[in-house]
């Protein structure tokens, strides 16, 4: 493992965000090279390993957490801990425009600012209880160094301009991001447990939720009305995008057709397609190759708030590990994902789901491209996808059955 104590932050190479390649540890290593510190005395004046106690009462906290989509998501799952540590607690959460629509319904966010407007709404004026910071983004860091909080969790900047924890309790949320063998092999926490040791806080399996709004039910609305279900009739939907950055994490177009051809002589199932841009062309082929018999096509150019509305509509979702996965978590779905070249430890589920993890050695490898004759993705046999949905499916009909057994 990657000792803590061992950083070099003023090294050129180090970064925060992943090993630098050089050398196993920064210990003695013969390719540090110093640099220059990136702040002046004031910002270093702010820069700490201790970042103070969490407080016995709090009123006001600060949460950072500005990318992807996903992950800022599934951070909402620190909400309802804070809630009880903290009951009165104020929340103001600052995040990008692509996670805004997220959490904007948020029951437990008071106050909701995109990053660009939050210098502009006084956040560097206000003195907060509490400041947590789950982005290791220069700019998020260094908003998380400028303001003001009695206490201060997970990242910040050093004066070098590198990343660094406020205090211990982010040491190993840190520590993944320099050592692979602890990320891929070692590590067994999920992402909430994560967020949860860097807040100091006892993790209680806290879900993380979705609130609809107007939009995202008309969406719902809109598709049942288009598509009106049979009594018993169970929707299955299926999103077949990656992501813009690993590719690798793409299930075959072979795999998808089976899945379809199984399910499309079945009067009680219904397959709802979904997908953005980057999938127009693969569920044009799809479609094309699996035919439109019981197959809903919801198009490729919906947005979030559409999007999240049309998979309510659904009972179980099919995806692999991105965004939509962790729609369908939030809005309490049954989920299928195949996690191949990306880390499977770190996904939580709930106990709603199945998880169907590669045994290839060299996986999770985060490669953008995969050097294999045939990678994990494409070895995943569809009877194995088929044969978890149908235990979703059957979940899905047991749970109905007891809803209509209560009196």
């Amino acid at each position: 493992m990657f000792p803590i104590e061992h950083i070099q932050y003023d090294c050129r190479f180090y970064t925060g965000y992943k090993p630098c390649g050089k050398n196993e540890t920064c210990l003695n290593c013969p390719q540090h090279q110093a640099r220059e510190a990136a702040h002046g005395a004031d910002e270093m004046s702010r820069w700490t390993f201790n970042g103070g106690a969490l407080p016995e009462s709090a009123k006001t906290a600060l949460i950072v957490k500005y990318a992807a989509a996903g992950d800022v998501l599934r951070t909402a799952s620190i909400l309802p801990g804070l809630r009880k540590r903290w009951p009165e607690l104020r929340v103001t959460w600052v995040t990008l425009p692509g996670a805004y629509a997220l959490l904007r319904r948020h029951p437990m966010i008071d106050e909701l600012l995109l990053a660009d407007d939050a210098e502009a709404a006084g956040v560097l004026e206000r003195e907060f209880d509490l400041l947590l910071n789950f982005e290791k983004e220069t700019e998020a860091c260094l908003l998380a160094n400028r303001a003001r909080a009695n206490c201060k969790k997970g990242f910040c900047l050093t004066p070098f301009n590198t990343l660094a924890a406020f205090d211990a309790d982010s040491n190993d949320a840190l520590q993944l991001g320099l050592d692979d063998e602890l990320k891929f092999r070692l590590n067994r926490k999920t992402y909430p447990e994560i967020i949860y040791e860097m807040a100091g806080l006892e993790y209680a399996s806290e879900m993380y939720v979705m609130r609809l709004g107007d939009e995202e039910r008309a969406a719902r609305e809109r598709l049942l009305e288009r598509h009106p279900r049979k009594p018993g009739e169970v929707w299955i939907g299926v999103h077949t995008g990656c992501g813009p950055v690993f590719a690798t994490k793409q299930w075959t177009l072979d795999g998808f057709v089976d899945v379809f051809h199984h399910f499309q002589d079945r009067d009680n199932v219904r397959l709802v397609l979904f997908g953005g841009e980057r999938e127009r062309e693969f569920n044009r082929s799809l479609i094309e190759h699996a035919g439109h018999a019981r197959v809903i096509d919801t198009g490729c150019d919906n947005s979030l708030a559409e999007f999240v509305g049309m998979v309510d509509a659904c009972d179980v979702l099919l995806s692999g590990d991105t965004l939509a996965l962790h729609v369908g978590v939030a809005l309490g779905k049954r989920v299928v994902t195949f996690i191949g070249p990306t880390s499977a430890s770190e996904l939580d589920l709930f106990g709603r789901g199945e998880q169907l993890v590669t045994d290839f050695s060299c996986a999770p490898c985060y490669k953008k491209q995969c050097p294999l004759d045939v990678s994990c993705m494409q070895a995943l046999p569809a009877s194995t996808v088929i044969a978890a949905l149908e235990r979703q499916l059957n979940a899905t009909r047991e749970e109905s059955d007891a809803m209509d057994a209560k009196p």
